[in-house]
């Protein structure tokens, strides 16, 4: 089963209507998706922004967030590892500090990520949307076509 940690850019390019909607539903079965209530908290404060920007209603967002097979975490489930992640991305971007403890905490295979805040997290690896869509599209052969920093399947 693999383990794959959402970041916010991801639920943003789903929610604006684009490709990264098949990740969710295309996925193998045992795919496993989590976040961080920190992070799905910042991506419900752009939800008007992002309805204006599809012509959609927020609760029309809200529905489409609902129905994704995302299993949100709260923060005693990665307290053990916000001190790690803060020391690695802290600087950077402390937006995203939860979610990498968050992937540090339960073993995650890769970030879900469309940006570069965590490549100063040595052992984090990512995989933007358009690597998402080649995996889903791939899956058949076995072949994960990641970034240079994600495992090996």
């Amino acid at each position: 089963m693999a383990t794959i940690v959402v970041d916010a850019t991801a639920f943003y390019r789903t929610l604006l209507g684009g490709a990264a909607r098949r990740v969710f539903f295309e996925c193998p079965n045992d795919t496993e998706f989590v976040t961080s209530s920190f992070t799905m908290e910042e991506v419900s404060g752009k939800l008007e922004e992002i309805a204006k920007k599809t012509g959609s209603t927020e609760e029309e967002l809200v529905t489409i967030l609902a129905v994704l097979p995302i299993d949100v975490r709260g923060e005693e489930e990665y307290v053990a590892t916000l001190s790690r992640a803060e020391s690695e991305i802290g600087s950077r971007d402390p937006k995203d500090v939860p979610l990498l403890a968050l992937y540090y905490a339960v073993g995650g295979d890769w970030i879900w990520t469309d940006d570069d805040d965590f490549e100063d997290a040595p052992d984090a690896a990512t995989s933007t949307t358009a690597e998402m869509l080649r995996y889903v599209d791939t899956t058949v052969s076995g072949q994960i076509p990641m970034s240079e920093s994600a495992p090996d399947s």
